[in-house]
């Protein structure tokens, strides 16, 4: 008789936080879909479909006056976020074409959900400016799942906070005179 493989406790936090991610974008993508008419929305975890999709965006940006443009590399990133099994990795398209993506973590204690980075796809986004609230409301459904007191938006850019700040991340944290985290309440 051969034994079976005992599995690691970060092995089993994988899977437990995979499926709680993947509960909480099956609920989503419901209620989103049964408010937009105009698009069909997806809800993933982060592929090396959407990856690749994810390094066409940096073109776009060539030549355009931009108040922000994200610096990261979604691969280099999505490998540092993958060795926490609380991590919040989403993508999000919208009629097969990928609008978004998401990273971010469960503190320790579980108190907040934080997204850490959030790109939308700067060209044929059917879902142009739903990415952030789809985002937070994906973060919301976890992150009552989980009984965390606050959702986050971690580092935002200066010229995004305002609409951060109506997406209902009123409280600010600072340090020296600079917001650090956006937090919303849950």
């Amino acid at each position: 008789m051969t034994k079976k493989p005992i599995k690691t406790e970060k092995k089993l936090a994988e899977e437990k936080y995979k499926a709680l991610r993947s509960l909480a974008m099956s609920a989503v993508e419901d209620e989103i879909n049964q408010l937009l008419t105009h698009v069909t929305v997806r809800l993933t975890h982060i592929t090396s479909e959407a990856l690749h999709l994810a390094v066409t965006w940096r073109k776009s940006y060539y030549g355009k006056r931009l108040n922000h443009e994200p610096g990261w590399n979604w691969t280099t990133e999505l490998n540092r976020f993958r060795s926490r099994p609380r991590r919040i990795e989403l993508a999000i398209w919208g009629n097969d074409i990928l609008c978004g993506l998401a990273l971010g973590r469960i503190s320790d204690k579980k108190i907040v959900v934080t997204i850490h980075l959030i790109e939308s796809n700067p060209t044929n986004n059917p879902l142009k400016a739903k990415i952030v609230p789809i985002a937070t409301q994906f973060i919301e459904v976890l992150g009552n799942t989980l009984s965390v007191r606050e959702i986050s938006i971690e580092r935002p850019v200066n010229s995004l906070i305002d609409f951060y700040v109506n997406q209902g991340f009123k409280e600010k944290e600072m340090r020296k005179n600079k917001i650090i985290r956006l937090k919303k309440v849950l």
